[in-house]
């Protein structure tokens, strides 16, 4: 939806003249160590009949601290490699690596 969202402002954007550029930034993997985080895993481990830590032992990927992803949305903002994308998926992985063209 906020891929959406972001393509539909960038037309709208065009079509008035405006020299604008939105993006979306979506996290391609949970950030556990927030609230909304430990809640999803809490639901799901409950749909999958298992204890919370029990998912959590079993995940293969790296916690995304929400501090990393601060990092990564700087390097978005400030980084020329990142202007011309609408939609991009961030993931624990440090720098450039953590950060996916997810529109093409």
């Amino acid at each position: 939806m906020l891929w959406w969202m972001a393509e539909y402002a960038n037309a709208r954007a065009s079509e008035l003249g405006l020299v604008l550029h939105f993006q979306a930034l979506l996290p391609l993997q949970l950030a556990l160590s927030t609230r909304i985080g430990q809640a999803v895993t809490v639901w799901y481990a409950s749909r999958q009949g298992d204890l919370k830590d029990a998912i959590l032992a079993t995940r293969q990927d790296t916690p995304l601290p929400p501090e990393q992803w601060g990092e990564h949305v700087a390097t978005i903002l400030t980084d020329s490699d990142y202007d011309g994308g609408v939609a991009y998926g961030i993931r624990a992985d440090p720098g450039k690596d953590g950060i996916t063209r997810l529109d093409g």
